[in-house]
């Protein structure tokens, strides 16, 4: 397996879903924990074109009293229509 870095999600994403039309094969996208929602309109057009893409992302640290720390948002919530579940 060969890692390739992106300077943004959004690219990550791009970069899974150019793999994923080139050689057939799921390209897998690894994007931090925080906004993630920057990488939702790739996701989108790698879903249209149905592209086998899979974004990993890291879970979001939740306080104690159910607060979402900083730089983190409700990943499911933020795009359900492209969620696995």
């Amino acid at each position: 397996m060969e890692i390739i870095g992106a300077r943004h999600e959004s690219a990550a994403v791009q970069m899974a879903d150019g793999w994923a039309r080139a050689t057939g094969t799921p390209g897998i996208a690894i994007v931090t924990g925080g906004p993630t929602h920057q990488c939702d309109n790739s996701a989108a057009v790698a879903q249209g074109a149905q592209s086998p893409v899979v974004i990993i992302s890291a879970k979001p640290k939740v306080t104690a009293d159910g607060e979402v720390t900083s730089l983190s948002i409700r990943q499911i919530s933020c795009s359900p229509s492209q969620s696995g579940y």
